[in-house]
C-alpha cells in the first residue's frame, strides 16, 4: 500500500525543509515523496538533496509555469503509489496523517478519496476547517484544503490530471471530479495545517478579478451535475428492536444498488445497532420525537430550530432514494422534507394520513389498520420492510457488528465469573418497555433456578438503565446466585455477551433481537404483542405464546380486569421446556443432555 505524496514547490526553500520533515516523521513509513520544482531560483535543490532518505524523488522544471498545476501533474505521472497525498511546501502535517487516512480508505473500498480537518495559520490567527463530505456544498465552495487530502490512484486514471487550463482553483475542480464518481469521507481530527502568508496566491489583490473569474468557471461546470452513484438513506428512528429487525434492509438496498452511499436515520437510543455497519457509510443520529415532548425540554424555538437544521442537512444530501420503515406521521412527514425524487415505505399524504408508497405497500398496508388485520397477516415485520424498501424478502438476515473492544469486554465479564467454554450460559432479559410485555420476574427467577439444577447452568441477568429495578427483583427472588449486567452493559457489549451465551430468554423487546443477530438460539415470550410478525427472525428459535382469548391486543398496559392474564399464563415448565429444546439441538454431541 505505498503512498506517493506530491510536493510541488518554487521558490521556499526556507520553509521546504519544514514541510519534508513532517512527511519524513509519518508513522506510516511505506511511501515515496515527490518533491516537484518549478524551476526554483533559490537553494531549493541543496534543501532537498541534504536530506539523504531513498524514499524521495527530486524533480526538477528548466522553466516556471507559474502555477504549482503543471508541476503536481508530472508528480503524478511518475509516481508508483497505490494512494496519492498532497502537501504544499508551506504546509505540514501531523505524524498520523497518512496512517489514519490510508486506514479508512483499507477499511471502506467503496469511498475514493479521504480528507482530515486542518487548522489554518495566518498573520490574522489560526482556525479549525472541519466539515463533513457533502457534494451539494462543494458544488458552491472548496472546504478542503490541498493538504488534507489522500485519494486513490485509481482516482486518477478515471478522472484525469489537474486541469493545467485553470490558474486557479485547480484542487476544487480535482475534488469535483471525484467527487462526482467516488464516495468522499472526512476524518474529523486535526493532521494537516496550512498556512496563508502574504506569499499565497489567495491573498494577493492584483489576482483578484483572475481569482474570481476562476471561480465563476467552476459553478457554471458542476451546477446541476449529480454523482455517478445513488444516495440513500434508510429512516428507522425509534425503538431498539424495530432498528434491528431493519437490518437487513441495509444489506438488501447495498446488493441491489452496487457502491450506492447508504445512510441510517436513528435515534440516540438505538444508535448502537447500526453504527459500525461496514454496509453503512454514515449513520446520522437525531431523536425524531413529537412537539410536545421537544417543547418540554428544549422550548419551542429550540425545539424547531434543532429539526430546522436537521432537515436543511438531509436535504443538501440530496439523497436519490428515501426508504422510511417507521409508520409515524413525523417520520413520514420528515421522509416527505427530505425532497429526495424517490420515497419508498411510509409517508404522509396531502391529509397527513400514513401511507405506504411503494406498490407494494400500497397493496398491504391495511395490515397495521386494526388488531383483525394484524392477526389476519402472516408475514414478519422484516420481511414487511423488505417488501416496502423493493428488495427480497427472507433473503438477509438480523446484523449487528460489534467491535474487539466489545468482544474483550465479554470474554473479561466470563473469566471473571469463572465461565468455561462448555458451561451452558443462558441470558435472561426480564425487562420490556411495555408493562404488558413482562414475564413476572418471580417466574425468571423460578426459570433460572431451575436451569441451574437441571443443566448447571450459568444465568446472565441483562436490561438497560430502566431494568435494573426489575433485575434485583429477580435476583433476589432467586435461590441462586445469577450474573446480574442489568444497566452495566451498552448495547454492544450486550451483543457481544449474548453471542456467547448457549440460549437467550426475554420478552419481546430488543435485546431478544439483539440476541437473534447476534445468531443466539432465542427463547421469546410473546403475550400482548404478535410472534407472527415481531418474533425472533431467523432459524432455531422458540416462540412461547399466551393462549388466553384476549391476546395478543397490542396494548401497551393491560386493559382488563383480569390484569396481564396473557403473561400470567404461560407458565414456567413451558418457558423451561422451550430451553430444553434449545439446548438438546445446541448440545447434544456434547453430553449435556
Amino acid at each position: 500500500m505505498l503512498v506517493s505524496v506530491i510536493m510541488p514547490t518554487y521558490n521556499r526553500a526556507h520553509l521546504l525543509k519544514r514541510a519534508i520533515d513532517s512527511v519524513m516523521a509519518q508513522t506510516l513509513t511505506d511511501f515515496e515523496l515527490i518533491v516537484s520544482d518549478d524551476a526554483s531560483t533559490d537553494n531549493t535543490p541543496q534543501v532537498v538533496k541534504s536530506i539523504a532518505d531513498g524514499r524521495i524523488l527530486y524533480l526538477r522544471r528548466e522553466t516556471n509555469s507559474g502555477y504549482c498545476t503543471l508541476p503536481r501533474n508530472e508528480a503524478l505521472k511518475v509516481a508508483r503509489g497505490n494512494y496519492i497525498a498532497y502537501l504544499d511546501d508551506d504546509d505540514l502535517w501531523t505524524p498520523d496523517h497518512l496512517k489514519s487516512a490510508v486506514s479508512l480508505l483499507e477499511q471502506k473500498k467503496e469511498i475514493g478519496m479521504v480528507y482530515t480537518a486542518s487548522r489554518g495559520i495566518s498573520v490574522d490567527g489560526e482556525g479549525v476547517i472541519s466539515k463533513d463530505f457533502n457534494l451539494r456544498d462543494l458544488k458552491r465552495h472548496n472546504y478542503i484544503p490541498v493538504s488534507s487530502v489522500v485519494h486513490r490512484r485509481e482516482c486518477v486514471e478515471r478522472v484525469g490530471y489537474f486541469d493545467e487550463n485553470l490558474p486557479y482553483f485547480e484542487d476544487w475542480d480535482m475534488w469535483l471530479r471525484i467527487a462526482l464518481e467516488y464516495k468522499g469521507k472526512h476524518i474529523p481530527t486535526v493532521s494537516s495545517v496550512y498556512h496563508l502568508h502574504p506569499g499565497s496566491v489567495t491573498l494577493s489583490p492584483d489576482k483578484k478579478e483572475a481569482i474570481e473569474t476562476a471561480r465563476g468557471e467552476i459553478l457554471r461546470r458542476y451546477q446541476g451535475k449529480k454523482p455517478s452513484y445513488l444516495k440513500i438513506l434508510i429512516i428507522q428512528p425509534y425503538a431498539i428492536g424495530d432498528v434491528v429487525r431493519a437490518t437487513p434492509v441495509i444489506r438488501g438496498l447495498k446488493e441491489k444498488y452496487p457502491g450506492c452511499y447508504l445512510a441510517f436515520l436513528v435515534g440516540e437510543v438505538a444508535a448502537e445497532v447500526v453504527t459500525g455497519n461496514p454496509d453503512l457509510d454514515d449513520v446520522y443520529i437525531f431523536e425524531l420525537k413529537g412537539p410536545k415532548e421537544r417543547y418540554k425540554t428544549r422550548g419551542f424555538g429550540d425545539a424547531f430550530k434543532g429539526l430546522y437544521d436537521f432537515v436543511r442537512m438531509l436535504q443538501k444530501q440530496e439523497f436519490d432514494i428515501v426508504v422510511n420503515l417507521h409508520l409515524t406521521e413525523y417520520s413520514g412527514f420528515l421522509t416527505y422534507l427530505t425532497k429526495a425524487p424517490v420515497f419508498l415505505g411510509f409517508m404522509v399524504d396531502a391529509s397527513g394520513k400514513v401511507c405506504l408508497t411503494s406498490g407494494w405497500g400500497s397493496e398491504h398496508l391495511h395490515i397495521f389498520d386494526s388488531r383483525e388485520s394484524r392477526l389476519a397477516n402472516k408475514m414478519h415485520l422484516t420481511d414487511v420492510f423488505c417488501n416496502v424498501a423493493g428488495i427480497e424478502s427472507g433473503h438477509y438476515g438480523l446484523a449487528m457488528y460489534v467491535g474487539d473492544e466489545d468482544v474483550e469486554f465479554a470474554a473479561e465479564v466470563f473469566r471473571w465469573y469463572g465461565i468455561g467454554e462448555d458451561d451452558v450460559v443462558i441470558g435472561l432479559n426480564p425487562g420490556a418497555n411495555w408493562e404488558s410485555k413482562r414475564w413476572p420476574a418471580e417466574n425468571f427467577a423460578k426459570l433460572g433456578d431451575e436451569l441451574i439444577s437441571r443443566y448447571g447452568a450459568k444465568i446472565l441477568l441483562s436490561g438497560g438503565p430502566g431494568d435494573i429495578e426489575l433485575a434485583a427483583s429477580v435476583e433476589r427472588l432467586m435461590g441462586n446466585k445469577p450474573i446480574n449486567l442489568a444497566g452495566r452493559t451498552s448495547l454492544k457489549q450486550l451483543g457481544a455477551l449474548m453471542a456467547r451465551c448457549s440460549a437467550v430468554v426475554a420478552n419481546d423487546t430488543g435485546p431478544m433481537h439483539i440476541a437473534a443477530a447476534m445468531k443466539t438460539p432465542t427463547v421469546a415470550i410473546f403475550g400482548p404483542t404478535y410472534s407472527i410478525e415481531g418474533s425472533p427472525y431467523g432459524e432455531g428459535h422458540e416462540i412461547v405464546d399466551a393462549q388466553v382469548d384476549c391476546a395478543p391486543c397490542f396494548q401497551s398496559h393491560c386493559p382488563i380486569e383480569d390484569y396481564m392474564a396473557c403473561m400470567r399464563s404461560i407458565s414456567v415448565e413451558r418457558v423451561l421446556g422451550a430451553v430444553g429444546r434449545v439446548i438438546e439441538r445446541q448440545y447434544e454431541t456434547r453430553g449435556y443432555c
